[in-house]
């Protein structure tokens, strides 16, 4: 951790903002007077870093005495390549405070008082109290380091060199071979699903699959041979079976004595024939008959219509004669109707009128109604609002007396507390000028004792340790003073101060609180109250009025209450009127109602009787339309002349009649002729027909199958069948000669079956000699090894391909278990010795020894040459050999050896983790004598080349003029300032220590 820029306010003496720029400067001098806050710097960097001051576990007596009671700082640092930015601030008036780390490089953004600090003891490798043993080094605890006991110095020599990371790394090691291992099972389970050794797999399949196929080859060659003969074996069968079922078809196909049967059906045909034209030569005389009589009825038919049409015209004229009278006596019927209807709708218009005359008394008195009961509402609102007003206002008058009470309670707490601190204030004054004087002594002596030890070897005449002018004469070198007691009565009053100004501080706290929070609150509840007060009055009095709010709530609500009642009588009287208005127009409307009713339903049925009348006249118009044009009406119609024509009409119809009648007697004659005629033709078909054609079908199929078998033997077709209107006798000589062609094919088919039957034979033989050739006892046994064979040709060839497939994957993964399994026992050997107390009591001893032999070169330096480590941190004094107890060291004796033990933790933590770069120092340069002060300054030069950043805080000259940069901090009245000297006046200070002389 090296500082770059620093800036606080209201810490300590500084009140004003103050901002130091560390960047690019090694070796620093921090000067002033005392008091003057130069202290103050190193305790603004311990609580950016770690929220605390040096000496306590708080920031708390930190915080100002003046300004506004806020302490602010703000850290700009850098941590190897890593830039980074800590905020905290804290006030003693509020519990709320600022805490923020910034990663100025990557912006990572960290807040929280305990994350900050956490994150920042990450980043630094140093909790604060390492920080306050190696890193900066404050007034009291400079020699800490080199006394404290081995064990304490063993756990903070842990922190700085990094030591307490071995157990992190156990526990890294631990969990990478736990989950490293959980990889290896992985890889070695998925290890046991392949073969054991694909290589050799794959050469042995590869080896038996040539064996097996020269043998599957073999049996394929006689499985083709096999299959040859089979299939000349099933040619021949097949050929014998269509042969067979040729001969088989023609044998069936042949009918017995077509021929004769044919000639028979020629004779029983001439017989038939004859009484066929006997019925034809009757039919013709009917039909003759037949015709006369229908020229006579078409035409009595044309002058009067036909039978049908007569009747239609009969039924017209006997419904005309009916309607015409009704007609008529529904027509004066409703002439009637339409007067007594006019004189209804009369009477109805003047109960409408009176209907429509009370409509606006309803209206208005509707309205009256609903007038009072919106007044009663507003009443009943008014009462509801007042009664609730009344309640709020009772209520802010009694919130008024309780903050009013505890506003006294308040002032009363305020009172009490002011006094205590006004108490506690002055105890811690009285301690804290107590703590200032025995400061002043406590330094006063720390100087003289300084003094003393650096003049005891001067004698007079010597060159003085500050001007190098002689001594005079009578120079007396001071005996240095006994500390004992000055440093337990220093301690004594620090305590003291420190526990009284934290009672004060506490005390002021609480007046703080009370004047700041509490009193605030309190009459802010009385003025709010008031106000709640002021406001329920107010809003009270626009509902009640004039009201007296002194008198009970009845009294004061009596008004609304009685504005209430009046508008709900007004409602009661409204709705008395209103009532009776309705159930007066509620009657003339029934009446109204009523009368409308009946009167639509007797103009409904007048309505339905006008269309009844006019549907009835244009029926009898539409009846006379129809008549035919020999029975036509005058017009107007007159029931005598309907009476006239319906006679004409019977008449007419009685002649149609007759004719009709002769004309049936010829048609059933007809019908009987042509019944025998079918009966006729029924029995030439069924007798002659029929058998012919059943014959002809059967010689049909049987000379397809005759040319079927002509062309299977490349013999001369058969004739063609003669067709069927021939005569028979022609068809029998045709079916002579089918038959003995039928015949004569029969004869081929015997003898190509048995030629064909042999040749099956054959091929059987052969397929027998071909299984024994291949050593099989049978076809179904060649099979059965062929199967197997084949079966076992491709197993190996899926062998061979899972052995080719699997050996590059077991190669990649055999790797990777030989590789993790290394691994994991080198792991498991590494938390091994890690657990072992041996290893890590051997890497602290080996630090402890690096660390002495370190501190040994700067303390043999420092001293020229007369001090170092022994390796049990005692001193060895290289003029005796003798090892020395750091508790028997004198002031500048145990000042450099701390100094020496800070720079090797320094030198060998920066080594270990390259986090400590900078060193801050606060005290002891004062008890060294020349040379010793010559040798420290030259090595914390050194020290400040190698990079790192070298603060001092003094007031001696040598310190001054050896340092690289002077900061220079100056108190005023209200605040301390911190500058950068320059050269006037750095050469100022260091001839202003010239002048004080030796003593100061």
């Amino acid at each position: 951790m090296r500082p770059q820029t620093l800036t606080f306010c209201g810490l300590g003496t500084y009140t004003a903002k103050q901002t130091i720029d560390f960047t690019d400067k090694r070796f620093i001098a921090i000067v002033g007077d005392t008091g003057a806050g130069k202290s103050t710097i190193l305790e603004a960097i311990c609580y950016a870093l770690y929220n605390r001051c040096t000496y306590a576990a708080t920031a708390s007596p930190l915080i100002a005495d003046g300004g506004d009671g806020t302490l602010a700082v703000e850290l700009t640092f850098t941590v190897g390549s890593r830039r980074w930015q800590v905020s905290r601030s804290v006030s003693r008036h509020t519990a709320t405070s600022v805490h923020r780390l910034t990663c100025l490089d990557t912006g990572a953004l960290t807040t929280g008082a305990r994350q900050v600090t956490a994150e920042i003891r990450r980043i630094v490798g140093l909790d604060c109290d390492t920080f306050l043993r190696a890193v900066v080094l404050p007034q009291g605890r400079f020699q800490e380091l080199l006394r404290m006991s081995d064990r304490d110095r063993g756990k903070v020599l842990d922190s700085v060199l990094g030591l307490e990371q071995l157990g992190q790394v156990r526990e890294h090691a631990r969990t990478l071979q736990a989950r490293l291992k959980d990889r290896l099972n992985e890889y070695q389970l998925h290890r046991r699903r392949f073969l054991d050794d694909p290589a050799a797999a794959l050469a042995a399949a590869a080896e038996q699959h040539s064996v097996q196929q020269q043998g599957l080859e073999h049996l394929q060659n006689a499985r083709a041979a096999i299959a040859d003969a089979r299939a000349e074996q099933r040619r021949a069968a097949g050929a014998a079976s269509t042969l067979t079922q040729l001969k088989e078809s023609l044998a069936a196909a042949v009918p017995a004595g077509a021929a004769d049967q044919l000639h028979a059906l020629a004779l029983q045909a001439q017989t038939l024939n004859g009484q066929r034209a006997d019925i034809n030569q009757l039919t013709h005389q009917l039909q003759i008959e037949q015709d006369l009589l229908q020229g006579q009825l078409t035409q009595a038919e044309q002058y009067g219509g036909n039978v049908a049409g007569t009747a239609t015209t009969i039924n017209t004229l006997k419904y005309l004669a009916e309607q015409l009278p009704q007609q008529r006596k529904r027509h004066r019927q409703f002439t009637e109707n339409a007067a007594a209807l006019a004189v209804e709708q009369l009477r109805l218009q003047g109960v409408q009128q009176s209907l429509a005359d009370l409509e606006p008394a309803v209206a208005a008195a509707n309205k009256t109604h609903a007038d009072a009961e919106t007044a009663f509402k507003r009443a009943q609102d008014r009462q509801h609002k007042a009664v609730e007003r009344l309640r709020i206002w009772r209520g802010a008058a009694a919130d008024l007396e309780k903050a009013r009470a505890e506003l006294a309670t308040t002032e009363e707490a305020l009172g009490t507390a002011i006094a205590k601190a006004r108490e506690a204030a002055g105890i811690a004054e009285e301690a804290e000028h107590n703590r200032s004087e025995s400061e002043q002594t406590h330094r006063a002596l720390l100087k003289a004792n300084a003094a003393a030890h650096a003049a005891a070897d001067l004698e007079p005449g010597a060159a003085c340790l500050i001007c190098t002018r002689p001594l005079p004469a009578d120079f007396t070198a001071p005996i240095a003073p006994d500390l004992t007691a000055a440093d337990d009565a220093h301690k004594k009053a620090r305590v003291r101060a420190e526990k009284t100004g934290r009672a004060a501080a506490v005390a002021a706290a609480r007046v703080e609180t009370l004047e700041r929070d509490n009193l605030p609150a309190a009459q802010q509840s009385v003025t709010t109250a008031e106000s709640l007060l002021s406001e329920a009055l107010i809003s009270l009095q626009e509902v009640v009025g004039d009201a007296d709010l002194s008198g009970t709530d009845e009294q004061i609500l009596k008004l609304v209450t009685d504005d209430a009642a009046k508008a709900q009588q007004d409602v009661e009287r409204a709705g008395k009127i209103r009532d009776d208005t309705r159930d007066t127009a509620t009657a003339a409307r029934t009446e109204f109602v009523t009368l409308s009713e009946a009167h639509a339903k007797r103009m409904s049925a007048h309505q339905e009787q006008e269309r009844d009348n006019v549907a009835l006249r244009q029926s009898i118009d539409e009846a006379a339309s129809r008549l035919p044009a020999r029975f036509t009406l005058a017009t107007p119609l007159d029931v005598a002349e309907v009476q006239q024509q319906k006679a004409a009409a019977e008449a007419h119809q009685r002649l149609l009649q007759e004719l009709a009648g002769r004309r049936t007697g010829a048609e059933q004659a007809l019908a009987g002729l042509r019944s025998r005629s079918a009966a006729l033709e029924t029995t030439y078909a069924k007798k002659i027909t029929k058998p012919a054609a059943t014959l002809r079908d059967k010689l049909l199929t049987l000379a397809q199958r005759v040319n079927d078998a002509a062309g299977a033997f490349g013999l001369e077709e058969p004739a063609a069948a003669p067709a069927a209107h021939v005569d028979l006798d022609t068809q029998a000589h045709w079916a002579a000669d089918l038959l003995a062609q039928a015949k004569e094919l029969l004869g081929i088919c015997a003898a190509k079956i048995d030629e064909q039957q042999r040749a099956e034979k054959a091929a059987g033989e052969a397929i027998g000699l071909a299984c024994h050739t291949a050593g099989a006892a049978g076809e179904e046994d060649l099979e059965q090894q062929y199967l197997a064979a084949h079966g076992t040709v491709q197993n190996l060839k899926r062998q061979i391909e899972r052995a080719r497939e699997e050996l590059p994957v077991v190669n990649a993964l055999q790797e990777r278990i030989d590789a993790a399994a290394g691994t994991v026992d080198v792991l498991a050997q590494l938390s091994v010795v890690l657990a072992e107390g041996k290893f890590i009591a051997d890497a602290v001893s080996r630090r402890l020894q690096a660390l002495l032999r370190q501190a040994s070169e700067i303390l043999l330096s420092i001293s020229g040459g007369r001090y170092r480590f022994a390796a049990d941190f005692r001193i060895i004094d290289m003029d005796t050999m003798a090892a020395r107890d750091v508790k028997t060291l004198s002031g500048g004796e145990t000042f450099l050896a701390s100094l020496a033990l800070a720079l090797a933790v320094v030198e060998l933590a920066s080594r270990a983790t390259g986090h400590v770069e900078a060193l801050f120092l606060d005290e002891g340069f004062g008890t060294l004598d020349t040379t010793f002060l010559r040798d420290a300054l030259n090595t914390l030069t050194d020290h400040s080349t190698t990079g790192r950043l070298v603060t001092v805080i003094s007031h001696m000259r040598s310190i001054t003029e050896n340092a690289e940069h002077v900061l220079v901090v100056e108190k005023s009245l209200t605040t301390s300032h911190a500058h950068w000297a320059d050269a006037s006046e750095r050469e100022r200070i260091i001839n202003d220590d010239l002048g004080r002389g030796l003593l100061e």
